[in-house]
């Protein structure tokens, strides 16, 4: 039997409130998250829950998913900050922002259920493979 510890899995981000619009999220992803080598400090770095080496995290914006990236090591405790506890680390070459956003609307729509603002929504690889066909669809990558 398979132990589902260690498995990738797919979620969706906090809502990025410190970015004025998704444009800019989207150049963050791009520029600086790439420059420091895929480190993305987080404030509360355990409400991540399980997030192993090979997860998606989808980038959300408000009402926007405009990006993601593949994580290369699980989220740890950091003390290089007093504003960040903790920090994940992506696969910086995997890490890409869309060219339009898919709308949180839309995903729900899709998939069939809700997707709360506030927490970080765990979905499965089917209900991945049907954003990114959307995704795709829209030529947003």
């Amino acid at each position: 039997m398979v132990s589902s510890a260690g498995i990738p899995v797919i979620k969706i981000s906090f809502s990025h409130t410190e970015f004025a619009n998704a444009d800019e999220l989207r150049t963050w992803i791009i520029m600086t998250l790439k420059a420091r080598n895929g480190i993305y400090f987080t404030r509360k770095y355990k409400r991540w829950g399980p997030l192993f080496p090979g997860s998606i995290v989808l980038f959300r914006m408000g009402d926007e998913i405009v990006g993601e990236g593949i994580v290369k090591e699980s989220p740890k405790a950091s003390s290089e900050s007093t504003e960040y506890d903790g920090f994940i680390k992506f696969e910086a070459s995997s890490l890409r922002a869309y060219r339009g956003s898919l709308l949180v609307s839309r995903a729900e729509e899709l998939l069939g259920r809700g997707i709360h603002r506030f927490t970080i929504p765990k979905l499965t690889w089917e209900q991945y493979g049907i954003l990114l066909s959307e995704i795709v669809k829209n030529g947003f990558i």
